[in-house]
């Protein structure tokens, strides 16, 4: 293929078709489909290796860059470009396996699906077919939340995305490829620059959902796929090529096993997967390395990607759903073989029929148009009723959700209440009371409520300072974006906001508490040095809360014979992990002379092999993985005050207290 014109390039005309023969199909670009599917196949699976497996979504909307813009290309500069064809056969190749999916997941939920995750998944639903998965999402929560786990569509946020791409983009680039190739180079960089610089600037400002959700700050990875179709069309060295080759695969490589969920993305992290990219792809016509992507097994899984992809995650959701453990190596391997089948069934079937216009055949585009419709409105109408009123024949469904919602809403408007009443305090005025001052994220807030419900104001006072676990290390990281409009970043916003605060000068006991990573421990000294530096009170550091990786707030909902073992399943699948860094959290403690507030044995007991997490009330004591709700601040507040006596022994009298008088 080439995208310049004879007189813009001064080939001849055989050499231009010679080119666009060889460029028809490259089976390279299959090869990265397999690599980017599989990436994300395995971390959705928890093999540990694949710790970012998940760059596998932006390796395909580089390739999906590559490939529409070099296809709109050619076919301009063909003068054969048609709306009407481009989108015939982008329906033919995303639309039946796509719509196949969602029927079947919707029918496999609205049979196995407890009533509250019916109602939502029906909504997911909704959205998928209206081609906005990724709006529900962006509103819904985060990606790497343990919610997610019982989303059996979350991976079509993608899908919504592309075909949001696909709307703009033809019409763009065809205005574009008017233009002089200056012209067109430079529009696309500049979008480039904006979408990534937006992408890295609204990440570190905490929208980081909208980013990861959101098509404009995708943008920038499908224009390293477009701008890529031009280089590939000069002739490049045959060692360049294999450099090339070489250098892409590290990157995406080095992305795929060496960045976690806690990477900042898509931030500039994001260039590494992306052109890594870019680079296989303008390495493809290698001689030696090309065929690490361009052998047959390699080429056939990139050729059934797009149904392994669909396939692959509401087969894990159905089956954790009703596991609830965390999934064995055999399970695991049955999994992604079970996926394997059912996605070369669907691609045999579903896919290939309907994306050859030979073996099913429409009178018309329109008539095509009017079947997809159809299809999608069979759908459409049920799950919308489903999600509207909970279910299509259960009447009482209704009655029965709106009692559990409502209880969700009570206890988080108290969690609310409660987390308002610490940040409230300065300890401006306060004589007579004992003065708490918590210090940290979220987790800050947990333990702060939890003494505040389980103590009392009589005798204590509380406040809370936000202070992430990333700003206990003293440096002064900003995204490029800050360090070129000069502003500071949220870690020395929030030191600032320390060193200047009322409530830290007047505090008795500051109680440091966070969600700790192994990696993040390193930096506990530095933030204990400068809580010294400003502060006389009686330090303590309060170990890492019993972290559940399967759990969530939703499993409420969940039929009481399934509740009833809840303790028990919790506790076979305790995060080992974080264990060992509570564990380290304890020699800290000890090595830097501060008091240490352990919750684990608290809350999951070894002798009888249970978690406290469902209450003999039937109410749930954690909300998501690693918080409490507010039944269960209060249930571990009371126990935490309980364990630590004499830390929280009220002063005799109404005197002031003395920051010693909190000895543990």
């Amino acid at each position: 293929m080439t995208i310049s014109s004879n007189a813009a390039d001064g080939r001849p005309a055989k050499q231009e078709t010679q080119i666009a023969t060889k460029l028809a199909y490259l089976s390279h670009v299959d090869g990265l489909r397999c690599v980017a599917v599989l990436s994300v196949i395995l971390f959705h699976l928890d093999f540990a290796l694949f710790s970012g497996g998940w760059v596998g979504v932006d390796v395909f909307f580089v390739i999906s860059g590559f490939l529409i813009t070099r296809l709109i290309a050619e076919s301009v500069e063909r003068g054969s470009f048609s709306f009407g064809d481009f989108y015939t056969r982008r329906a033919r190749r995303v639309f039946p396996a796509l719509i196949f999916t969602i029927a079947v997941s919707f029918l496999v939920g609205c049979l196995t699906f407890d009533p509250i995750y019916r109602q939502h998944f029906a909504g997911e639903v909704v959205y998928a077919l209206a081609a906005v998965p990724n709006l529900f999402y962006w509103r819904d929560g985060s990606y790497f939340g343990v919610a997610e786990s019982f989303k059996p569509l979350l991976h079509t946020w993608s899908l919504g995305v592309e075909e949001q791409f696909y709307l703009v983009w033809p019409l763009a680039l065809t205005l574009l490829l008017g233009l002089r190739r200056v012209m067109l180079w430079s529009v696309l960089l500049g979008a480039f620059f904006i979408s990534i610089s937006a992408a890295d600037f609204y990440y570190h400002a905490g929208s980081e959902n909208a980013v990861f959700f959101l098509l404009p700050t995708r943008i920038f990875e499908f224009t390293i796929g477009a701008l890529t179709v031009w280089i590939v069309d000069h002739r490049v060295p045959e060692r360049v090529r294999e450099g090339s080759m070489l250098c892409g695969l590290g990157l995406v490589a080095y992305a795929v096993f060496g960045f976690t969920p806690s990477t900042p993305f898509p931030s500039f992290y994001a260039l590494i997967p992306c052109v890594g990219t870019a680079l296989a792809i303008v390495g493809g016509s290698a001689r030696r390395l090309a065929q690490l992507l361009s052998n047959p097994p390699v080429v056939w899984v990139g050729k059934i990607s797009y149904s392994l992809y669909l396939a692959h995650w509401p087969i894990i959701v159905f089956y954790r759903y009703h596991r609830l453990m965390p999934l064995s190596l055999t399970e695991k391997a049955s999994l992604l073989v079970a996926t394997v089948a059912i996605a070369q069934l669907m691609y045999s079937y579903v896919e290939t029929p309907f994306r050859n216009p030979v073996r099913i055949r429409f009178a018309s585009k329109a008539a095509f148009a009017l079947a997809c419709c159809a299809a999608l409105i069979t759908v459409m109408v049920p799950a919308s009723i489903v999600w509207a009123k909970g279910s299509l024949f259960w009447r009482d469904s209704v009655t029965k959700m709106s009692d559990w919602q409502l209880a969700q809403i009570e206890d988080q408007q108290e969690w609310i209440r409660t987390n308002e009443r610490l940040a409230a305090g300065t300890f401006a005025s306060e004589k007579g009371r004992t003065r708490l001052l918590f210090v940290g994220d979220s987790h800050s807030l947990d333990i702060g409520a939890a003494m505040l419900l389980a103590l009392g104001s009589d005798q204590f006072a509380f406040a809370r300072i936000e202070l992430a676990p990333t700003c206990f290390r003293l440096s002064n990281a900003r995204a490029l974006i800050q360090l070129i409009a000069g502003s500071a970043s949220s870690c020395e916003r929030q030191r600032a906001a320390l060193r200047k605060s009322q409530a830290l000068a007047n505090a008795d006991a500051v109680f440091i508490a966070n969600y700790w990573t192994s990696a993040g421990i390193d930096s506990v000294p530095q933030g204990l040095a400068l809580l010294r530096s400003v502060t006389h009170a009686k330090l303590l550091l309060v170990g890492q809360n019993a972290i559940f990786p399967t759990f969530d707030g939703s499993l409420r909902f969940l039929g009481a014979s399934r509740l009833a073992s809840l303790n028990s399943v919790m506790f076979a699948q305790r995060s080992l992990p974080d264990l060992l860094i509570d564990e380290k959290l304890r020699l800290l403690a000890a090595a830097e002379g501060v008091g240490f507030v352990d919750r684990q044995p608290l809350i999951c007991s070894v002798l009888t092999a249970q978690c406290h997490i469902l209450h003999e009330d039937g109410s749930l004591l954690y909300r998501d993985r690693s918080h409490w709700s507010s039944r269960g601040r209060r249930y571990f507040g009371d126990l935490i005050a309980t364990a630590n006596k004499d830390l929280f022994a009220p002063p005799a009298g109404h005197g002031d207290v003395a920051p010693n008088a909190l000895s543990p």
